[in-house]
């Protein structure tokens, strides 16, 4: 009978253990798809963000910044219609991408990457305009995104030194 209680005991055992080793390696797992998951998402707001100034867009990034510097931006944009067009379009996309780095689905160093020299140009050359047009139509919350990711961009720390060509220029596949 003492050799039946040490059989059942160590059956026990090995249960709890084989128990064990499978909660915690599901915890492992569970653990790893999570990680990988915010790794595709990532990669999937890191395409979102490229595709938000695709190529249609650059014509328009070229045109306002083609812009002459010495005349106020909004009495360039009263006297040619299509760079009116083509800021309305760049704010829009930038606005999105404000709001979507603000609710966490695209994370500020993807669009910094991907983006963000194009906004902090952008920005200073727009925001008389976008102000102006504030005032026009006595809505402060034009294009608030879009200064809400200019703003955080340049408080951003890692801010880039210089364009990638120069400064991954050592990359390896």
């Amino acid at each position: 009978m003492v050799l039946s209680a040490a059989v059942q005991f160590d059956l026990a055992l090995a249960l709890q253990i084989i128990t064990t080793v499978t909660v915690v390696g599901g915890f492992v797992f569970g653990a790893i798809n999570l990680r990988q998951y915010g790794r595709a998402r990532d990669e999937q707001a890191a395409l979102a963000a490229v595709n938000a100034l695709a190529v249609s867009s650059a014509a328009h990034m070229r045109r306002v910044l083609a812009a002459p510097v010495d005349r106020p931006f909004k009495d360039l944009v009263a006297a040619d219609p299509e760079l009116a067009v083509s800021a309305g379009i760049l704010c829009g996309q930038f606005e999105q991408l404000g709001y979507l780095v603000y609710r966490r689905i695209v994370s500020l160093p993807i669009i910094d990457d991907t983006v963000g020299g194009s906004i902090r140009t952008v920005w200073p050359k727009l925001r008389p305009w976008i102000e102006a047009d504030r005032a026009r139509v006595g809505n402060p919350y034009l294009e608030e995104w879009f200064e809400w990711l200019y703003l955080e961009l340049d408080r951003y720390p890692k801010k880039k030194t210089a364009p990638a060509a120069l400064a991954h220029r050592d990359w390896r596949a």
